[in-house]
């Protein structure tokens, strides 16, 4: 229900990132991470300097963690990190999406951000964050945060 209102909204106006950006969170947890990668492209595109930039870069991110693109999910969440308001959610997805790409001296720089930021940060925080993820998909994140200690 909630993307068919979201998709109307498009529907009725073509240009509207944010519209776009939702629909991208919405399927980067727990929809089609295709989907989610096309419409934080065009959201990306319709806002290029919005102040959800990180998040539209995040969330596509997250759909190639979920699609199996590991090496471009890194890049994403690479992209991410720049923003200046990238917080401790946007860390540990860069976190993931690095340590399942096998680049394992940048999620180990991920981490120790995070462990600076919340000594106590746990995998629980990160689904905290993202509560969409099926239970079914979330064997990578849990296997990524669990190799840095993040039980």
């Amino acid at each position: 229900p909630a993307c068919s209102s979201i998709e109307q909204s498009v529907s009725l106006n073509p240009n509207y990132a944010h519209g776009y950006y939702t629909l991208g969170f919405v399927h980067s947890q727990g929809g089609d991470p295709e989907q989610a990668i096309e419409n934080a492209s065009l959201s990306r595109k319709l806002s290029p300097y919005d102040p959800l930039q990180m998040a539209m870069l995040s969330i596509t991110a997250m759909s190639c963690i979920r699609a199996g693109r590991f090496d471009e999910a890194a890049d994403w969440a690479a992209r991410s990190l720049w923003m200046p308001t990238a917080h401790l959610q946007i860390y540990s997805i860069a976190l993931v999406a690095s340590q399942l790409a096998g680049r394992f001296d940048e999620a180990n720089q991920h981490a120790q951000t995070i462990l600076l930021r919340s000594p106590k940060f746990q995998a629980e925080d990160f689904f905290i964050g993202f509560p969409n993820i099926p239970q079914s998909g979330r064997a990578p994140f849990i296997q990524a945060l669990n190799a840095h200690g993040f039980l």
